[in-house]
């Protein structure tokens, strides 16, 4: 392929991209490189492509069983004795919100589930149980493929699974979690999922009391996610513990950050880890 180069909207739309998710993922992930031309910021196509062509590896779609499960779960936790603030601040969250992000963050476990079986054929058991003590070990259980059959054991490292929207471009863990002995993992991995805002009208339009509105609400539809890659807990407290995330405004509590541009994402480096688990 030649040396084409394309702007950013250009490129949105010829690949059917977010312009967004494109920007946050070459800016602040540091995903793709770009280049100048004056004042104009390019991409190389042939950098586009590849990176697309890399992607395919690692994008799943969750369904209605999997949205249902994660429902189940997320509501039983909105009415259990969870904290209810927002994730890094005081501030409580409503019922919308806070089901919104347990459900963002348990499709991601499900869409690593599916990954490991589908890259590796690795049967995964995820922790769907509410518990009163917060714990960093969201993969429970895995059975590796063996000659006489398989057995469920508990991993040998401890997995965090961390999910964000498609249009984010980092892995946050607080500093807290990071560090105390009872919370820490050796491995976060980090999942977009591109849950709907409107998640759960689309998911109850069928039922009578929503009958008048029925014609404005979307179908349900299969919900995209991208597993961006992991890394080891060394690797995230190498880095500077910090209360505002880069090239933004936004506040947080101290937290450890590593763009989704640094993090292990190559099936030789999922390979090398499953060999660890």
């Amino acid at each position: 392929m030649k040396n084409v180069y394309l702007s950013f909207r250009r490129t949105s739309l010829k690949y059917n991209l977010s312009q967004k998710y494109l920007e946050n993922c070459t800016f602040l992930g540091e995903e793709l490189p770009y280049y100048m031309s004056g004042k104009r910021r390019l991409l190389k196509e042939k950098d586009v492509v590849a990176w697309l062509r890399k992607k395919e590896n690692f994008k799943y779609k969750l369904g209605r069983r999997d949205y249902l499960r994660c429902l189940y779960f997320a509501i039983k936790s909105y009415y259990s004795k969870r904290p209810k603030s927002n994730f890094g601040t005081t501030e409580l969250r409503d019922a919308g919100k806070m089901i919104f992000n347990y459900v963002e963050g348990k499709l991601g476990e499900i869409a690593v589930t599916k990954f490991l079986k589908d890259k590796f054929d690795i049967n995964t058991k995820l922790d769907f149980e509410l518990r009163d003590a917060i714990v960093g070990q969201d993969i429970t259980e895995i059975a590796k493929p063996r000659s006489r059959g398989r057995v469920y054991n508990p991993p040998r490292l401890n997995i965090a699974i961390k999910a964000s929207k498609m249009k984010s471009a980092w892995l946050i863990v607080s500093r807290k979690e990071a560090r105390e002995k009872h919370r820490k993992s050796d491995i976060y991995i980090f999942v977009r999922v591109d849950l709907y805002l409107n998640h759960f009208l689309r998911i109850m339009k069928q039922n009578k009391p929503l009958s008048r509105c029925k014609k404005l609400i979307p179908d349900f539809i299969s919900i995209d996610s991208e597993i961006c890659g992991f890394c080891n807990n060394s690797r995230l407290i190498a880095g500077r513990a910090v209360k505002k995330l880069p090239h933004t405004n936004t506040n947080i509590t101290q937290s450890y950050i590593v763009k989704t541009g640094s993090l292990k994402n190559t099936i030789k480096n999922w390979e090398n880890l499953i060999r660890r688990l």
